[in-house]
Order: structure tokens, then sequence, then C-alpha cells
């Protein structure tokens, strides 16, 4: 019965914490779930709204007259253009002031349509990073962005773009009297990315960063550096993450730690912008919410086995003697005495006081059995019996003496 009471007692009170502790668990896993969807897509909003502002600023430099006059006008010495004369000094100028005013433009230059650069704001001229079919990518998508790359001379991290320069005649693309020029390109110093994550990195410890389709990390929020540019995801594991795009998940970040993360796609620059935590800071909650059930759980069944022990103090073990007790007075010894309870007034104490004083009962009724048997009920004298039992044992006492007294008489008639 006690353990039914405590089993009654327990079920209820555990089974309302697990509950508590299951729904909260999930409620504060959805909070982290939507935190680092809420990061992500704005992540991916930022850097999709910097890449349009970038191709639009690289267009209408591109188409202004500036440009396409002065490329149209430079001289070509053995299929390649001058590096000389007022037209190229008017197009470098351009290029300076332009670049002075948009400092993420770590070089603008200017291409012809075989590749050779015309003009550049650098004063160093550089080699320059063009895919072999970059005319036609640029006639396919107005614009041709490079894979990013780490700047030694810069320190930074920047990727190289090119927007197409077209010719002023004509009525618009498409048109017989549209031609290809070259292209304006940029080296575009990705700081600015870098430091729009850095606004929207999760938790204390979390970060955002930017990787190419192939798994090859650009920059995140804490920064970036050529160590950074070298590390990244295999190809699988990028397929892996994007399978599961939009949703918080689990899986092994590049440090190789367990993280919550979220991954999205940047269809413009065909970058992954990944959203991530570390599984402990994202659990926190949960595993501070986890030790305080399980400490109530700990004091609950602490209190109860303190409980139940105080009562098998005060019930179970008085009821144990008791049935001792009563199963000596059942075999016929009545020499039984039971200590009374401590709090004499509850029912186990009651108990063991009717049961000593019907055991003391007994045990005068049987001493008066005794008495009766051997007296005589008119004189209170001792009955025949009692006498033939008095009798009988002094002559056994009598003759036990004369057994012990006849080596001695013989030792003395020897003498």
């Amino acid at each position: 019965m006690l353990m039914f009471a405590v089993l009654a007692t327990l079920l209820p009170s555990l089974t309302t914490v697990w509950i508590s502790y299951i729904e909260n668990k999930r409620a504060l896993q959805a909070k982290a779930s939507e935190e680092l969807l809420g990061v992500s897509a704005q992540a991916l909003r930022e850097v999709d709204l910097w890449t349009k502002e970038l191709r639009y600023d690289l267009r209408v430099f591109a188409s202004s007259y500036e440009v396409t006059e002065n490329l149209e006008r430079i001289p070509l010495v053995k299929g390649e253009p001058v590096h000389s004369g007022i037209y190229f000094k008017r197009l470098t100028d351009y290029l300076n002031s332009v670049r002075d005013r948009f400092p993420d433009y770590a070089e603008l230059l200017v291409l012809d349509h075989h590749g050779h650069v015309v003009a550049t704001s650098a004063a160093q001229p550089r080699p320059v990073p063009l895919a072999p079919d970059w005319a036609s990518e640029l006639t396919r998508n107005d614009w041709a962005p490079g894979p990013p790359y780490w700047d030694s001379a810069g320190t930074h991290a920047e990727m190289f773009v090119s927007v197409p320069i077209e010719s002023a005649r004509g009525a618009g693309r498409g048109t017989s009297g549209i031609r290809l020029l070259g292209a304006l390109a940029s080296r575009v110093n990705l700081r600015t990315v870098a430091d729009t994550l850095r606004r929207f990195a999760p938790g204390e410890t979390g970060q955002i960063y930017l990787m190419t389709r192939t798994g090859r990390l650009i920059v995140s929020s804490k920064g970036s550096s050529r160590e950074l540019m070298r590390q990244g995801y295999s190809r699988d594991a990028v397929n892996w993450l994007l399978a599961r795009e939009g949703r918080a998940i689990q899986f092994g970040g590049f440090t190789g730690d367990r993280v919550v993360g979220s991954v999205r796609m940047v269809p413009a620059l065909n970058w992954v912008v990944v959203a991530e935590i570390p599984t402990a800071e994202a659990f926190q909650q949960v595993a501070h919410l986890r030790n305080v059930t399980l400490g109530i759980v700990l004091l609950l069944l602490a209190v109860v086995g303190a409980l139940a022990y105080l009562l098998s103090l005060l019930i179970v073990r008085p009821l144990n003697r008791l049935a001792q007790a009563a199963a000596k007075v059942a075999r016929g010894d009545l020499d039984v005495g039971l200590p009374v309870t401590p709090g004499g007034g509850s029912e186990v104490g009651y108990l063991t006081e009717v049961f000593n004083d019907m055991v003391a009962r007994l045990r005068d009724s049987r001493t008066e059995l005794e008495r009766l048997s051997a007296t005589d009920p008119l004189t209170g004298l001792f009955n025949r019996r009692r006498v033939m039992e008095v009798l009988e044992n002094e002559v056994r006492r009598s003759r036990a003496l004369w057994r012990r007294g006849i080596p001695h008489h013989a030792a003395g008639d020897g003498a």
C-alpha cells in the first residue's frame, strides 16, 4: 500500500514535469530555428541588394559618354590600344574620379572587345582574370562576375566583375546598331559585404558567411583572411546543405564543430549564405531547462523518499512489530511488550496500546487459570492434585539429595 501511495504521488508529478519539459523544449528549439531563419533571410536580402546596386552602378558608369566615346576614339597600334593621348587621359581621369567616390572599387578598368586593358585607375596594371567566354557571357547576362580571391597587395578579399560597354548607336538592345565595344571591369573589395554580414551575426558566438557553390569560403561576419578563404566544405556537403535550403538544420561546420544553421542561395552570384550558431549556444536554454527539470525530479524523488521513510518509521515498522508480536502470542508466548511509537495519539500508537493491554489481560488470565487449577475454589487451599504434585516434587528432590550424599558416606566409612 505504501508503494502504491508513493507511485500514485510520483506518476502524476513526473508526467506533468516531463510534458512541461517537452513543450518548453519544442518552443525553445522553434525560437532558435526562427532566429536563424530570420537572420539568414535578412543577410540574403542585403547581399542580393548589394549585388543589384553593384551591377546597376557599373552599368551606369559603362553607359557614360566619357567611356563609350573615348573608347571608340582611342587609336590602335598593331591591334592594341594606345596608352597615351587625350582620349586615354580623359578615360583614365574618369575612372579615377569614380574610384575616389566609391572606395569599394579597388580598381576600375576599361577593356576592349579583345580583352586588352585600355585604361585603368591603378598606378601599376595587374593581370586581368578573364574567362575564355567572357564576351559571350557579357552579351548573354549583361555582366560577368568572377570567382572571389584574396588580394595579397590589398590584404582583402575581392572579386573581378565586368559589364558590357556598348556602342551608343542604335535604338536598343538586339537592334543591328548595337555592338560590343568592350567591358568596364572592377576589382571589388568585399569588405562591405563582410560588414553587412556582421550586423546579422546570430547569438554571441554565431556567424554568417558566404561561400561559393563549390564550398570555398569567401567572407564571414568575423572578417576575411587568406586562411578563411582556404577553408570550406566538400561538394557533397554543399549539395546536402542546399537540399535543405531554408530550414534550420544541425550539421558539422567547416571548423568541425557541431552547429545549427540555415543556408540560402544567392542566385545572382551563385554564392551560398550560411548562418550558423554552435549547438551548445543554440540549445543553451534547452540545456538549462533540462537541468532545472532534472533538479525538480530529483528534489521530488528526495521529498517523496523522505516521506516514505518517515511513513515506514511511523507506520510500517510498528505494524511489522505488531505482526511479529501477534505471531508470538499465537504460539503461546505472552511475555511480549511493544514500545508505543512517538505520537501515541495516532492510530498506530493506539493500536499498540490496545495490543499491549490485550497481552497483559491474557497474561493475567493465564495466571488466574493456573491458580484456579491448583486450589480449591471453596477453601482456597491446595487441592488434591496440587498436593500430589508437591509430594512428588519433594520425593524427587529427596532422592536426588540422597544419591549425592552416598559417596560422602562411603568416604567417611573408609576413613
